[in-house]
């Protein structure tokens, strides 16, 4: 949110696109809401 300057709501449907397309994925072990880019 902090980054790109907009909602919350906005910045979730950004999350949620790069999952969709597996460009990030979520870190396990770290708590909620971590993520790390995919290698390509």
């Amino acid at each position: 949110m902090e980054c790109l300057g907009c909602s919350k709501s906005k910045a979730m449907n950004i999350m949620n696109a790069m999952k969709a397309a597996k460009v990030i994925e979520k870190v396990t072990g770290l708590g909620a809401g971590k993520y790390k880019f995919t290698k390509l």
